[in-house]
């Protein structure tokens, strides 16, 4: 979803509605485009993005 959004250029759209937003360190390695890992970083250091360990179990522990 991450992606999709930057690659519509929503990323400030989307966190302007304060949504807790977690993705997993997998996807975080997927975004390859300089200009939206930028601006992800921008989100992560504001504290409106988690990134979370991509085992099962790390998972499990985040939704819960």
């Amino acid at each position: 979803m991450l992606i999709d959004l930057g690659a519509a250029e929503l990323l400030d759209a989307w966190f302007s509605l304060e949504i807790e937003t977690l993705t997993t360190s997998l996807v975080w390695r997927e975004v390859t485009r300089r200009t939206q890992k930028a601006k992800l970083r921008q989100f992560a250091r504001a504290d409106k993005i988690q990134v979370v360990g991509s085992a099962p179990k790390q998972c499990r522990k985040s939704s819960g």
